[in-house]
């Protein structure tokens, strides 16, 4: 088994900041400020004629027609207090609705960053990707990894067919001969898997594996 890895510093990840991100960004602030200040206007003005209405009316001398009139004063400035937030919240609504989102595609995103990746490690069309749940190489446990066949190896990488937008995701590349790996089904906390093994080199993965070993095999005899 050898393992060798991309050199970064020839190819960092890409950065996807843009100008028109920045742009966007700004805009946006100032629709979400303007919103605001929007709502707030309305809702002081709203409710500022509301407290003014119910200061000029004159409270009675009658005790029972007093308390009564407060009660209905109460419940008028309640109301107005709910009908400010609510025309507040109408008239804001349409300068909110002005901010501008790119929609981003993470996944075309990440399959794009890590097309250098691909091209180094060699990964072709006829390709398996699946879970490893054990490995000699603990870096390796619990991550979604890529098997294929390229040439007389048996290749195993990170998942860089869907791809990610970090460096530290790439594992490297382990390559086993074909004529020297070992692999047998077993079961793993009760899940079906495969485990592949050269030397002290091991992974344990999902039993859909088996598909490329199979195919591995069979090219190995034909040549």
């Amino acid at each position: 088994m050898r393992h060798f890895i991309y050199d970064h510093k020839k190819h960092p990840m890409k950065s996807f900041a843009t100008k028109k991100k920045d742009s966007h960004h700004a805009k946006n602030t100032f629709l979400h400020v303007l919103a605001l200040l929007t709502a707030a206007v309305v809702f002081t003005a709203v409710f500022g004629l509301f407290l003014f209405a119910a200061s000029i009316i004159k409270l009675p001398s009658n005790i029972v027609l007093y308390f009564l009139l407060k009660v209905l004063l109460f419940i008028f400035k309640a109301a107005g207090l709910i009908t400010a937030f609510l025309l507040a919240a109408v008239a804001s609504f349409p300068i909110s609705n002005l901010r501008v989102y790119d929609a981003v595609d993470y996944t075309a995103r990440n399959r794009e960053n890590c097309t250098h990746l691909r091209e180094f490690y060699g990964v072709n069309d006829d390709h398996v990707v699946t879970k490893c749940f054990d490995s000699a190489e603990k870096g390796l446990i619990n991550k979604d990894l890529c098997i294929f066949v390229c040439g007389e190896e048996l290749r195993i990488c990170s998942n860089i067919v869907q791809g990610f937008k970090s460096e530290s995701a790439d594992v490297g590349c382990y390559a086993l001969p074909i004529k020297e790996i070992k692999y047998e089904t077993t079961v793993f906390n009760k899940i079906s898997a495969l485990r592949i093994s050269d030397g002290d080199f091991y992974v344990t993965l999902g039993k859909r594996a088996g598909k490329i070993i199979e195919k591995a095999n069979n090219d190995y005899e034909k040549n």
